[in-house]
């Protein structure tokens, strides 16, 4: 089957609920949907971050060289083209975390997406199903203190037997949230706090061994992201695991350094980084190691999708990341959207990503230039 279209748009949402990070916030939800057709009409879904986690520039990125790149190829060669496309835009230039890693990623999952369809099974088979649920987390927003303990109890009630609350926003609160949230959740929830890149070098070991006697099961991303030798050093100093990728893992080099100068115990890939085919390389190298990867995630359905196939697949994840924010673009475009159940995430038995987009709603949601 050749690949006879490449297409991105941008879609766009309001959402009730505004999500507050250390960093940053997100007043509205939107995301850049790309579509991979064959000339036999099978068409592939990918997905790329838009403004603020994004950028849009990467819409005339994929409409435009890569898009030329791609016509005519076959469709089927996933690894050959997801090299074409490295070799040619992000690797001779060391572009290896700008936009063009992220329109290669979205169009990975697309060409997975066909893959699956074509043949009939999930995309996590085709990789080597290693089960078929993986345990899930609640991702929480910015909670503020007062509203702690309602949150967390709301997360239990829903089955979540593990989940992240955020900090750094105020860090004279740090300890204050996770106090709180240990109380209402008892000894036998696994708690992850990340902090959003919210602390500096010289209090973080100090702050993150403040945190050690409510038992937590990583702090991730505790420092700026370029700082990775402050990182590592934190990371010597405290009994706590800490998780980075967001920001820092692109590549399967980029996990290799990290794991290399100690700066991490747990690797956390997003799928924009190389899509399914690198995140699956970059999963390898942290089981080299005997390190678990367990990917980020704060998107939209069809990342969300991928993400669960490639957890599916690999054995050394004992967790998966879970956005539980009001996002009509995770859990209302999508027919039949990753849902958990009893505390985990099924994964999704039809041909490809199991994505089937509400196409009323993909009109709607679209924005015209």
């Amino acid at each position: 089957m050749k690949i006879a279209d490449v297409r991105a748009r941008l879609l766009s949402c309001e959402s009730s609920q505004p999500i507050k990070f250390a960093h940053m916030e997100i007043p509205s939800r939107s995301m850049i949907l790309v579509e991979v057709e064959t000339d036999s009409g099978v068409v592939g879904f990918g997905e790329v971050d838009a403004w603020p986690t994004g950028d849009q520039a990467a819409i005339s990125m994929i409409n435009g060289k890569f898009r030329s790149l791609l016509l005519g190829e076959e469709s089927l060669d996933v690894q050959r083209l997801w090299q074409k496309m490295y070799s040619l835009f992000i690797s001779p230039m060391g572009r290896t975390r700008g936009l063009e890693i992220y329109a290669l990623a979205a169009i990975d999952m697309a060409l997975w997406d066909i893959l699956g369809k074509h043949l009939g099974q999930p995309v996590y088979r085709l990789l080597g199903a290693a089960r078929n649920r993986v345990p899930a987390y609640a991702s929480l927003g910015y909670v503020p203190l007062e509203q702690i303990e309602a949150t967390v109890t709301g997360v239990l009630e829903r089955g979540f037997r593990a989940f992240k609350v955020r900090i750094g926003v105020d860090p004279g609160l740090d300890e204050a949230i996770v106090r709180l949230a240990r109380q209402v959740a008892g000894p036998d929830v696994a708690i992850m706090v990340d902090v959003n890149s919210g602390w500096n070098a010289r209090e973080s070991w100090r702050r993150a061994e403040m945190l050690e006697k409510y038992d937590i099961a990583w702090i991730e991303e505790p420092l700026p992201s370029h700082d990775i030798s402050g990182t590592a050093e934190l990371a010597a100093r405290t009994n706590t695991p800490i998780a980075l990728g967001e920001h820092q893992v692109f590549n399967r080099y980029d996990a290799r350094d990290i794991l290399l100068c100690g700066a991490a115990s747990v690797i956390q890939p997003d799928m924009r980084a190389g899509g399914i085919s690198e995140c699956r390389r970059i999963a390898d190298v942290a089981a080299a190691w005997d390190v678990p990867c367990v990917p980020h995630f704060f998107g939209n359905c069809i990342r969300l999708a991928a993400m669960a196939h490639l957890l599916g697949s690999i054995s050394n994840a004992w967790v998966m990341e879970y956005d539980v924010s009001v996002n009509p673009l995770r859990t209302q475009l999508p027919i039949h959207p990753v849902e958990v159940v009893d505390g985990c995430v099924i994964m999704p038995d039809r041909p490809g990503l199991g994505v089937d987009l509400d196409e009323a709603l993909v009109e709607r949601w679209t924005v015209r230039d």
